[in-house]
């Protein structure tokens, strides 16, 4: 646990600084945030080496229990593996619906896909996506979907037409659905949990 927050605390920190360039002024930023992450790692009781160039982030080592460590940042896309899993993370146009993200349960139409984050340890995928439609109608068409699919509505609350929460099961798996906006934006979260 101490692992997962501390991780994403170095990958925070290594996005920034890993911007990456030719100059001496960035090679020497990157060389400080190299040094800032590993220090922070052997006060959590990990060991790790940093190297950030080119953009590019990889940490590798052992965290605090002794388990081997992996992160990587690439462009849009950053990976986190240690021997009870995988965390990935995905923005931008590297985002995409995983190929086992269920066919019954589509990206809203119309909607722009922001995030795709992977869980395999906790068998977890999250998908953020935004839409200029409103609350109540992207919140109908899911569960309409859902139930036209054999998904079981385990849950639903509506504040108003601002926010809509949205729990379905099927088979072992369970989705959770979230769809908030403020009128010229609404954002969509999905949220699809298998063991």
């Amino acid at each position: 646990m101490r692992f997962t927050v501390f991780a994403t605390g170095c990958l925070a920190l290594a996005l920034l600084a890993g911007c990456g360039g030719k100059s001496a002024e960035e090679e020497s930023a990157n060389a400080l945030a190299e040094q800032m992450i590993e220090r922070a790692a052997r006060e959590s009781g990990s060991n790790l080496d940093v190297d950030i160039s080119s953009g590019n982030v990889t940490i590798r080592g052992t965290d605090e229990n002794g388990e081997a460590v992996n992160i990587n940042v690439d462009g849009d896309t950053a990976t986190v593996t240690s021997e009870d899993g995988g965390v990935s993370f995905a923005t931008g146009e590297a985002a995409k619906v995983p190929d086992d993200f269920p066919k019954d349960i589509p990206l809203y139409d119309g909607a722009q896909l922001v995030t795709v984050q992977q869980d395999t340890g906790a068998g977890m995928i999250a998908l953020t996506a935004t839409s200029s439609d409103p609350v109540a109608t992207i919140a109908e068409f899911y569960k309409k979907k859902a139930e036209a699919s054999g998904w079981t509505r385990e849950s639903a609350l509506d504040q108003g037409g601002t926010m809509h929460m949205l729990t379905y099961k099927k088979d072992s798996q369970q989705l959770d659905i979230f769809i908030s906006g403020d009128g010229d934006a609404t954002q969509i979260q999905l949220s699809l949990t298998r063991p």
